[in-house]
Order: C-alpha cells, then structure tokens, then sequence
C-alpha cells in the first residue's frame, strides 16, 4: 500500500518531456511507449539505458491492445491534446502505479495522486523553458536551476520572421540538456503573469469554434470534455491534402503533427 503525504507541491523543471528525477527514482527495466510520441519523451531513456517497446494506437488514439506488465516494467500514456481524460482515468485504474502519464498536452490537469506525471509550460506558454513534475510522494531532487536560456526564437516569431524563429528554435531545442534542472526564474517570472482563468477560457472558445467549422471535414473525433482544457484542435483531414493549403489560403497556420504511419505495427 503507498502512502501519500496530504500535500505535495509539483516540481518545476526546466523542460518538458519524461525527466531523469521519473527514471532514477523508478529504475525500470522496461517501459511501454506509444508510436506517436516526441524524440524529447525518448532521449532519457536512451541516455539512461532503459529498454522501451512501443505500443499501436487506433484511429481514435487508444493503444489497440494493453500489455501485461513484467516485473519493473511501465506503462507511458499521452494525454493527447488533452482530450482523452476519460482514456487516462481508465488506464488508471487498470495499471495502477505502473501507469506514467504525460500531461504535456494538459498543462491544467495538475497532480495524479497515485501517479508519476509530467506537464510542459513551454508548450502552452512560448516561455524558453519549464516543465512540471508530480511524484506520488514527496521527492527531493536537490537540482540546479537553469540559466542557459535563449529567448531568441519567440522574439523573431513576434517579429514576424518565421523561418529564421524556426531555424533558432530547433538551434536551441538541441542545445537543451536530458539532466535534470529547475525551472529557470525567468519562465517563473513571465508565469506568474500570466492570466491562467482567461487563458483556459479561451482555449476552449479557440477549440468549440474550429471544432464546428472543420468537424465535418476531420475524422478524428475527439470531444471536448467539460472541464477539459485543449492543448489545440487536432485536424485528420478524411482525405490527403496538401498541408501547406491552409497557410498558402492565408486561413490559418497548420503545423504537421505526423507525416506518416508505419502499416505494418499500425503506427500513429
């Protein structure tokens, strides 16, 4: 039976994605990873020397089949675009605290009690780093705070100058260390200004009114739960299409979020 202590603060961190506090404090032998994940949720476990096996996902973003898990062994789940709450309560309650949950798409869920759990400030936010971690019981990591930020990117983006934003985006995504740090005092500093009852709000506005304009065209169907707060309106055109179109229309901007799937293990 674990224990949890009646109040537990979450760790600010200085990026988002799983952290070496979850893999040193859990010591896996292996984990479980979906297919569709980001390369900074996989750097750690390769630094590390943790065995991952990946895991399918069907059209509506649920693994296809859930494994029985070996002694020392996990399960990591992604909240997508912070839609799939339901999913993540289930899994929950079927896993029990071999579940890790990445909450980079729901940075407003907050703490899992029984859970370890990782959020990202600088996905929702544009600050240059910040991430936060929730541990089932109290932890202390003893970290450093970080100090090699660059801000360069979003002030070329505000400035207009898309590519060159890019280019230094992607210039310091590579510099960012795996180890662990805490979050910068810059990032606290530009949080704690930020209007986070407004920002939830709009979010939800942002999503209910492309949610009704493109519903129609897109074949994912995920809903937006009553007190669910969408990381973004995720669009799976039923048909191929050009994803430049949009932005070349001067609709709207339409990041790539996957360019393909591998048939055979039914990759998304």
């Amino acid at each position: 039976m674990m224990v949890l202590p009646r109040i537990r603060m979450p760790w600010p961190l200085h990026r988002p994605g799983l952290p070496y506090g979850d893999l040193s404090e859990l010591k896996p032998v292996l984990v479980h990873v979906p297919y569709y994940t980001c390369n900074a949720t996989l750097e750690p476990f390769k630094q590390l020397n943790v065995s991952t096996q990946f895991y399918a996902l069907n059209e509506a973003l649920e693994p296809i089949s859930l494994p029985q898990l070996g002694s020392d062994e996990y399960f990591l789940w992604t909240n997508y675009f912070g839609l799939c709450g339901d999913l993540t309560e289930r899994l929950k309650h079927h896993f029990g605290d071999r579940l890790i949950i990445d909450d980079t798409h729901d940075f407003f869920h907050g703490i899992h009690y029984a859970h370890w759990s990782f959020t990202s400030a600088r996905k929702y936010f544009g600050v240059p780093d910040g991430a936060y971690l929730f541990a089932p019981y109290s932890i202390d990591l003893n970290a450093p705070r970080f100090t090699a930020i660059s801000m360069d990117h979003g002030m070329l983006r505000s400035m207009g100058f898309q590519q060159e934003a890019y280019a230094a985006y992607q210039r310091y995504e590579a510099s960012l260390p795996c180890a662990i740090h805490r979050m910068s005092s810059v990032s606290e500093g530009l949080l704690r200004g930020v209007d986070m009852a407004s920002t939830k709000a709009r979010r939800r506005l942002n999503f209910e009114f492309l949610a009704e304009s493109l519903g129609h065209f897109d074949s994912l169907k995920l809903t937006l739960a009553p007190k669910a707060v969408p990381f973004c309106y995720p669009f799976l055109p039923k048909r191929p299409m050009d994803p430049s179109a949009p932005a070349k229309a001067g609709v709207l901007h339409s990041p790539l979020l996957a360019r393909c799937r591998d048939k055979e293990q039914h990759r998304i």
